[in-house]
């Protein structure tokens, strides 16, 4: 699942807010001049949550190298966004998760329409390139009056980013030309260009999450015309940020849930980790590992195939290099996770969730992970407990089912039948008047600002 970032409103020691609130306030400002700032803010501020912020008072005079190796990446390669038609329908992603939603999605509109997909690769020409590099200059100088201290890096290099992305998005546009395009993502950069790009040509967007809702800077807004929610309590999430229009319900088209009818309370625990400093994960392993003996560790698909997170698992852990879904089939009493979309993976199959401690004692990401459906850790101590509690509600029919309950108010329509839901809303989005406004833009509305 994807990784959401730190919980909005909450208190932190390495000036998240305090860029976010530059951001805003700038984005506000400049108006439509700001679509660098724009498309690139939610995936700068998740960057700078990782800890890539470079030192007060470094970072006002980047800019010129990393303009020069954007301006080659862009032209040396057709990378970004994976680009797919199904007749009119132009379908966008990039990374496992999204491509694990929109991939069946895809497959069955193109069987509805008779028709076969279509992949495009497009790489930018050099004179959409070099305009995009004019303004990132205006907009890094814009942006420099709300940080004197300088840019930070994980805001620059997400500029850069966008320079790439947005001169691809109006190429890819102008080029392929669809009546409709369909995202996995209104968060990462890329997806947020292609949004821009669209508006800009008066083409609809429609949204289909590929992870849960989260109270973070990457899940504030509906930036696209149209969306197909997982849930009745994700519908209720983005009206209380002041959502309009019509917001559908269409489920999970990713995962299919297939409930084991029994749980073994003495099988290993699962362990699903998801991409964090080395330091963290190294102290989530020590913990695991001193409170279950048998231990399968399924990481999170960035995490797969690195050599350093792989060399944290214990020699004697069994590693699942699969879905984590795939896991839940089984008879596993439990999984271990820190803010995590696998935690209503689990929820839905009736498996006990423990939510790992956070060094900044902060709130979970994921709206659904709360007790009493996940037992949280004040500290690493409390997970020996914990474990013991789950082992004990995995063999409580009662438990489980209070736990696929309060996951089905989340999203209670998964696999087949949310992928032919989602392929009768698309048609639906294809057919319907072109929206005045987006769902809700939390960057480009003043009101935004905190």
């Amino acid at each position: 699942m994807s990784d959401p970032g730190r919980p909005v409103g909450h208190p932190s020691t390495d000036g998240l807010d305090e860029v976010a609130d530059a951001l805003l306030h700038t984005i506000a400002s400049e108006g439509l001049g700001s679509g660098l700032l724009w498309s690139a803010a939610p995936t700068a501020l998740l960057d700078h949550a990782r800890g890539s912020a470079l030192p007060p008072g470094r970072g006002g005079g980047r800019g010129a190298r990393p303009t020069i190796t954007t301006l080659l990446a862009a032209l040396a390669t057709a990378r970004g966004s994976c680009l797919t038609t199904v007749g009119n329908v132009l379908f966008a992603y990039e990374g496992a998760n999204p491509k694990a939603t929109l991939t069946p999605v895809i497959d069955a509109t193109a069987r509805a329409r008779g028709v076969a997909p279509v992949a495009h690769s497009v790489r930018p020409p050099l004179s959409l390139l070099t305009a995009g590099t004019r303004n990132l200059r205006h907009e890094r100088a814009a942006l420099r009056q709300a940080l004197p201290a300088g840019v930070p890096e994980a805001v620059e290099r997400a500029l850069q980013a966008a320079v790439r992305a947005h001169a691809r998005a109006a190429a890819a546009l102008d080029s392929i030309a669809p009546n409709l395009v369909v995202l996995a993502s209104q968060h990462s950069t890329s997806s947020r260009a292609l949004i821009q790009a669209a508006r800009v040509r008066q083409i609809p967007t429609a949204y289909l999450p590929h992870a849960p809702a989260a109270n973070t800077y990457q899940y504030r807004d509906l930036p696209t015309d149209f969306a197909g929610l997982r849930g009745a309590r994700e519908v209720d999430f983005y009206r209380s940020l002041g959502a309009r229009g019509a917001l559908a319900v269409v489920g999970n088209p990713q995962a299919q849930v297939v409930v084991p009818p029994h749980l073994n309370p003495e099988a290993a625990v699962i362990f699903a980790p998801r991409p964090q400093p080395i330091a963290e994960v190294r102290q989530q392993v020590a913990a695991v590992a001193a409170a279950a003996p048998a231990v399968v560790v399924s990481p999170h698909p960035r995490m797969r195939h690195q050599r350093h997170y792989a060399d944290l698992w214990p020699a004697h852990w069994e590693v699942h290099h699969g879905w984590t879904a795939e896991l839940l089939r089984g008879a596993h009493p439990c999984v271990i996770q820190r803010s995590s979309g696998v935690a209503w993976e689990a929820m839905a199959h009736g498996v006990p969730v423990i939510e790992l401690a956070s060094p900044a004692a902060e709130d979970p990401s994921y709206l659904m992970i709360r007790e009493p459906y996940a037992r949280r850790c004040a500290s690493n101590n409390d997970l020996p407990a914990a474990v013991a509690q789950a082992r004990q509600s995995a063999t409580d029919p009662l438990a489980r089912q209070q736990l696929m309950a309060w996951a089905q108010e989340w999203c209670a329509v998964s696999g087949s039948h949310s992928v032919a839901r989602a392929t009768e809303w698309i048609e639906q989005c294809a057919s319907a008047p072109y929206p005045a406004e987006p769902l809700l833009d939390y960057w480009a509305q003043p009101s935004g600002v905190a």
